[in-house]
Formats: structure tokens, sequence, C-alpha cells
């Protein structure tokens, strides 16, 4: 049980003002509203900025995705979120995330099967060390003809 006492300095004895018991003080870092502010340079004032969409950066082959849209489950989900951690991360090479899972409606579970169904078509290759996040490289796919 903690306790917390706030007092103030009145000549030489402290003056308690409040005692609190049971403090849950825990509070996650997505549970504190945030505002963004630029400068705005006509005014010379602080405006609230207004929040960025999410977006995927492409290209993003079409043989690849329709490869990956014809596996069961969450596998396109998952697909489309390792397109977008690719774009993010201007590498081939990156780590999968907690957030590209809760963005796209995958369950952790979910993941793992999607993860082992993208590297058995042979689109994606990944690495797993233990108490880590998978690393994902993701593999070019030839290019089907249009007819």
């Amino acid at each position: 049980m903690a306790k917390v006492v706030c007092h103030t300095q009145t000549g030489t004895q402290p003056h308690p003002l409040i005692i609190l018991k049971n403090i849950n003080m825990i509070v996650k870092d997505q549970d504190i509203p945030v505002k963004r502010y630029q400068l705005d340079m006509m005014s010379g004032e602080l405006v609230e900025k207004p929040l960025k969409q999410l977006f995927l950066r492409g290209p993003i082959p079409l043989n690849w995705l329709s490869m990956a849209s014809a596996l069961p489950g969450k596998t396109l989900n998952l697909a489309i979120g390792l397109w977008w951690l690719k774009g993010m991360s201007n590498n081939n090479e990156f780590k999968l995330t907690k957030k590209a899972l809760e963005v796209l409606n995958v369950s952790r579970d979910a993941s793992y099967d999607a993860l082992k169904r993208l590297e058995a078509a042979g689109l994606i290759k990944v690495r797993r060390s233990k108490g880590s996040r998978p690393t994902v490289t993701i593999v070019e796919v030839p290019v089907l003809g249009l007819s």
C-alpha cells in the first residue's frame, strides 16, 4: 500500500495537504491524448496540426498480391501489412510490428500461421529468434504476362 503526502512548507513545520492511499498511477502511452501543433507562418501562432493518414508505399507487384490473396485466413491482411512495413523501413528486411498487426486486424496467432503460409508459397523469407519479433524479407516473384 502506497502512501503519498503532499505538503507545503509553512515556517519550519510541513503542512500536509492531501494524504492518498492505494494510488494506481500507471497509464499507457496510448491512453494519453496528444495534440500536435505546427507554426502558422502567416499569423506566427501555433495551430493544431491534423493527423496524417496511414498509406501504402508502392509499387507493390500485383502478381505478388495475387499469390498472397489465394492463401487462406488472414494471410492477405498480413501481406498488406508486410508491404506497409517495407515501405516504412525503406529496406527489404524489417521486423514485424504489433502496430501493423493491430491496424490490419490480425491476431498474434493468425500472424504466425500467415507467415508460415507466405513463406511456404515462396513470397517471403522469415528469420525467427527466440524472444524477438520475426525479421521478414519480401521475395521478388517472376512477372506474369498480361494477356
